[in-house]
């Protein structure tokens, strides 16, 4: 045989003896990594695809440093990288008991989450020759309900056949919350994100207290105009240091979590809807885009009330939290105008006590 011929079937070999490491590699390390859920790098994940069995699907993708939901919607990335970092740390109690095997395995195959982890790599890695970059799949497993002592979640692996308790070492709970298929979830939390000088006008209705109604108009982001509202001929003067208390606290107002109503046994949020509110803000940006919240008070629970000291008042309702209805401009279509994310969402009192400011809090002493 010509030198020739041996260096090309020398080559041949190898590409053979590389396809085969490619293909049989891969399936020893499978199966020996069964009770392997851990994430290796979650630095390095470029897209979470979540399903369920009802065919709800979200995906996350990273581009650069920022999380998007299901194309070009704001992700809440506290939520992605809170779900990557307990990925990170998942860790395999045990296989799940002979007498428990049937019926977590039908549990899985009929109701579970599948849940893909991708992150850039390539074709060809094997015995160091890295060869044609691409996005590949590098964790896939469904997540389950929670065991009988809630210290547990039942998870099987992608192409695997047997399932195993899964844990979070030092974390008391099931982990199915933080693998959901529900984009609603996976939705940025920001209400309002505006810098004094991309404020135009805010409108503050207090159906409880009309009279405590206001319109400011941003002048030169250093001079602003407060006026009475619906009477925006009755002008004031304002206190300069709780006035900018207020305005600047647009810059970052977020709701702890949207509400689901099908989630929720009594929770009927067109019910809700359907009473008058109690605040309603609405901010135009100097675009002229405006943003709308208008919110409502949440009834005491009987437990609530029974836990209130003897020697205390009872309150009116939850001082805590409120609900509260958005729309608010997430981002612009082809043509420029801007698209809205409407929902229904929960919110601490707390992140929006200095937006909800009334009229005499503003007005300087002498007015």
């Amino acid at each position: 045989m010509k030198r020739s011929g041996k260096i090309i079937l020398a080559l041949a070999l190898i590409v053979v003896l590389i396809a085969a490491g490619l293909i049989v590699v891969p399936i020893i390390v499978n199966r020996n990594n069964d009770d392997n859920f851990a994430l290796e790098n979650p630095d390095l994940v470029t897209k979470v695809f979540i399903s369920n069995k009802s065919n709800v699907n979200t995906l996350l993708e990273r581009r650069g440093a920022k999380w998007y939901v299901n194309g070009d919607r704001p992700a809440f990335e506290e939520a992605i990288n809170n779900m990557l970092v307990i990925t990170k740390r998942l860790t395999v109690r045990g296989p799940v008991s002979e007498g428990l095997y049937n019926t977590v395995v039908t549990q899985l195959a009929n109701n579970s989450n599948k849940v893909e982890f991708y992150a850039n790599g390539y074709k060809i890695d094997f015995l160091g020759i890295k060869l044609f970059p691409t996005e590949k799949k590098v964790l896939s497993f469904y997540v389950g309900s929670s065991t009988m002592d809630n210290m547990g979640t039942y998870m099987i692996k992608e192409n695997a056949s047997r399932p195993y308790i899964v844990y979070i070492p030092g974390y008391k709970g099931f982990l199915a919350p933080y693998y959901t298929s529900s984009a609603n979830i996976w939705y940025s939390h920001v209400i309002f994100s505006q810098r004094i000088p991309q404020i135009s006008t805010i409108t503050y209705v207090n159906h409880e207290e009309p009279e405590e109604s206001y319109r400011i108009k941003n002048i030169d982001s250093r001079r602003f105009d407060l006026s009475a509202y619906p009477d925006t001929s009755k002008h004031f003067a304002y206190d300069t240091v709780l006035f900018m208390d207020l305005i600047s606290s647009f810059s970052d107002i977020r709701y702890e979590g949207a509400l689901d109503a099908d989630k929720y046994e009594s929770f009927n949020v067109d019910s809700i809807l359907r009473t008058t509110p109690s605040h309603e803000i609405t901010l135009v940006d100097y675009e002229g885009v405006a943003s709308y919240v208008k919110t409502y008070r949440i009834p005491l629970t009987q437990e609530q009330i029974d836990n209130v000291p003897i020697d205390q008042e009872i309150p009116p309702y939850n001082l805590d939290n409120l609900y509260a209805w958005i729309k608010i401009p997430i981002m612009k279509d082809e043509n420029g105008a801007p698209v809205y994310n409407e929902n229904f969402v929960l919110c601490q009192y707390f992140s929006f006590e200095n937006i909800l400011r009334k009229l005499s809090y503003l007005k300087a002493e002498d007015n």
